[in-house]
């Protein structure tokens, strides 16, 4: 986690840390190749475009969907509200 947070800040390890200043160069290097990395990871499709819906799909649906619940099972939950 640490060397992420010099990582992302673009900081060099210095004197309290020498057994991880041969990161430093690393670290400069690979800095703009990793800004790139996660900018793409974080480009991704809407999720209406992705699983093909929009705010009205449920609306038009041809048949709606039947839930069956049974008493037992209403009771006991309207019994945890009361």
């Amino acid at each position: 986690m640490v060397l992420f947070k010099f990582y992302c800040h673009v900081l060099q390890f210095g004197e309290e840390s020498k057994h991880l200043t041969c990161l430093n160069s690393f670290i400069i290097e690979c800095h703009e190749m990793m800004k790139a990395f996660f900018r793409e990871c974080c480009m991704v499709e809407e999720l209406e475009e992705h699983f093909s819906v929009h705010e009205f799909t449920e609306a038009t649906l041809i048949s709606r969907p039947i839930l069956y619940i049974s008493l037992q099972v209403m009771c006991l939950y309207v019994g945890k509200f009361i």
